[in-house]
């Protein structure tokens, strides 16, 4: 978590529309990546498996495409994030979820390879 915290600016936010879920401040968010992390060694974590990839940048923010993957392994899309950056450092980090339609506008394909 400590590397979490050199790349988190001071006043970092990460949030997830349309759920009512903000974290404000990189104590909040490693304390929550913390938990998921403990979550993952103990049990299933809803995101073991995901990838993330570059989609570019969109609104002068990077974007990055989550995959997941379904039932036979395949990773589909799953979610978009933006992230803005603060003097070099991430400001903000929001998570769109149930956007896989659109991927291909951001060049992203339907689905991503087996590693």
């Amino acid at each position: 978590m400590r590397g979490l915290l050199d790349v988190l600016a001071d006043d970092a936010r990460s949030g997830m529309p349309p759920f009512p879920w903000w974290l404000d401040g990189p104590a909040s968010i490693t304390a929550a990546m913390s938990a998921a992390m403990s979550a993952a060694l103990s049990a299933s974590d809803a995101c073991a498996g995901d990838r993330l990839v570059p989609a570019g940048v969109a609104g002068g923010c990077w974007t990055l495409g989550q995959y997941r993957p379904d039932a036979d392994g395949a990773l589909r899309p799953f979610a978009l994030l933006v992230v803005e950056l603060r003097g070099g450092r991430i400001g903000d980090v929001v998570t769109y979820l149930g956007h896989g339609d659109r991927f291909a506008a951001f060049g992203l394909p339907a689905f991503l390879p087996d590693r």
